[in-house]
């Protein structure tokens, strides 16, 4: 794991690194100054603390923990929007796991929910706390879809909506800072779709074919009015404005040349 600060300008200057405390880290989330990791390869999350000085872990006892024993292909980690609880999608076994998270940044056992739509992939969460899923399915054309539910009292996922985009493998998923809209990115379409998310979950598709990315459109980032999508293994980054009715405007491509291997970005609000 590497930590960086961004000065003024706009640049990154290194702090530190720190283990992950497993193997294949490809997900992590921040809340305050406690940050957890996923790692795929160990099938397992890990905290570290983040300072002025960057990243250290948590004491050896408490750093990590197993993910449930039938996960496979975990794919995101992200803490719930009051920082009570930790939520992952596993999107070969088709189950999300969350752990309740103590105020030294211990972890509980993982709690275990059958996911309603199949391979769980990316998530965010609405205005009211709920998780909303984007399942990439995996099968015939038209199958991927998107999936609220709420946190139980006991770590459980009650499911609310699960409403296909009509498109394949949507994997990544952004909710807008009002937590009222929705984006997909359907990896296999090209195409992101896009769903108004009202109060306590419930869902509809606003449009199947929100835009169009071409490529292999994968991670998902907003900034102000202006939706970014990592298209992959072009290296490229696609662009497209939110009108005010949460449709997406004509996509362009403003960032060409990027490493094949890219598989993630971050946007920064000045």
């Amino acid at each position: 794991m590497s930590a960086f600060a961004v000065d003024g300008a706009g640049d990154l200057h290194l702090l530190n690194t720190a283990s992950s405390g497993g193997t294949d880290p490809i997900s992590v989330t921040v809340w305050g100054q406690l940050v957890e990791v996923l790692n795929a390869g160990s099938n397992s999350v890990s905290g570290l603390w983040l300072g002025d000085g960057g990243l250290r872990p948590l004491s050896a006892a408490d750093a990590t923990s197993a993910l449930s024993a039938g996960a496979i292909s975990p794919e995101q980690v992200s803490f719930t929007p009051d920082g009570s609880r930790l939520v992952v999608t596993e999107k070969g076994s088709s189950t999300i796991d969350t752990f309740t998270v103590a105020g030294d940044g211990r972890l509980g056992s993982a709690v275990t929910t059958v996911a309603t739509g199949a391979a769980p992939y990316g998530f965010g969460f609405d205005r009211s706390g709920d998780v909303v899923v984007s399942d990439a399915a995996g099968g015939p054309a038209g199958t991927a879809a998107v999936t609220t539910y709420r946190v139980q009292g006991d770590g459980m996922l009650a499911p609310i909506s699960d409403v296909p985009d009509g498109q394949v493998a949507a994997c990544w998923l952004i909710v807008n800072p009002d937590g009222n809209r929705a984006y997909t990115a359907n990896a296999a379409s090209g195409t992101i779709s896009s769903y108004d998310v009202a109060g306590r979950g419930a869902l509809t598709l606003r449009a199947s074919i929100a835009a169009t990315t071409g490529g292999h459109p994968v991670d998902l980032a907003i900034s102000g009015r202006t939706l970014f999508d990592l298209v992959s293994p072009q290296g490229e980054i696609a662009t497209a404005s939110i009108l005010p009715g949460g449709d997406l405007g004509t996509t362009s491509l403003p960032v060409t040349g990027l490493p094949a291997s890219a598989t993630g970005l971050v946007a920064i609000t000045s």
